[in-house]
């Protein structure tokens, strides 16, 4: 398997406090990786620092083959890096279908002087542009059954609903990887289902590489390929599901002590 992703000694500190202490770990193509941890274990910092948020202190983020640990979120997005947010990160005041054009909008263009000129004067060029983009993003919302919302505003969806959108809009960059920041926060049991089943169809859909960051447990023991656990800013495991569980280690950073 070819490596899409490499952390290599990522370290940051802040006010004298190391959040993250020589963080290494990898990521394959197609593969689902769950970054796991007790609050305050550093999992969000290291993902601040891979998607451009956070510039580390020490050591290199590796992404299909460049080392982007100082590029701008910005770039590292342009490179083929998408992520989510814990808080949920839309333009609630637009419609469904115009958060998604958004996000192709911003795929598309990259500030060339044919995108700028055809954009200033609308030319039959441009015109055929947003029609094709219009398109795709109606496509995208029916795959993923929200093509009945696409003309309501997106801060009048369900909670579950806005989570599913912002991962579409992510989708609709066409990104090498996905990046997920604990999507399962603020949702019930029903709507964390559901989330099961959505990333495992984007993984066969669209067979994407996904970094999921994520609190909760069972969700991450489901369905991620392979686990890398933090704790107080370091790694403590790295392996299949089954067996980073069932690691001492493991269990002591969550429940607080050793187990009997």
């Amino acid at each position: 398997m070819s490596t899409l992703l490499s952390v290599k000694n990522l370290s940051i500190q802040f006010g004298g406090l190391k959040a993250v202490d020589s963080v290494s770990f990898e990521i394959n193509k197609s593969e689902l990786l769950g970054l796991i941890g007790p609050n305050g274990a550093g999992k969000t910092t290291v993902f601040n620092m891979i998607s451009g948020f956070y510039c580390a202190d020490h050591g290199d983020i590796i992404f299909d083959s460049e080392n982007i640990n100082k590029l701008t979120a910005a770039q590292v997005n342009h490179k083929g890096l998408a992520r989510t947010f814990q808080n949920i990160r839309l333009f609630r005041s637009l419609s469904v279908v115009e958060n998604v054009l958004m996000a192709l909008q911003q795929r598309r263009h990259k500030g060339t002087f044919s995108d700028w000129f055809n954009s200033l004067f609308n030319t039959k060029a441009h015109q055929l542009t947003k029609k094709n983009l219009d398109l795709e993003a109606r496509e995208l919302l029916k795959i993923f059954s929200l093509d009945h919302h696409s003309l309501e505003l997106a801060g009048s969806l369900s909670y579950g609903s806005q989570r599913k959108l912002e991962i579409v809009r992510a989708l609709a960059t066409k990104p090498k990887l996905l990046i997920l920041d604990e999507p399962a926060a603020g949702m019930n049991h029903q709507e964390t289902e559901e989330l099961n089943k959505l990333i495992r169809f984007i993984k066969e859909k669209f067979n994407l590489t996904i970094l999921l960051i994520e609190h909760d447990m069972k969700l991450v023991m489901n369905i991620c390929d392979r686990i890398v656990v933090l704790n107080r800013g370091k790694k403590i495991a790295d392996g299949l599901p089954k067996d980073v569980k069932c690691l001492p280690e493991v269990i002591e950073a969550y429940l607080g002590k050793k187990p009997v």
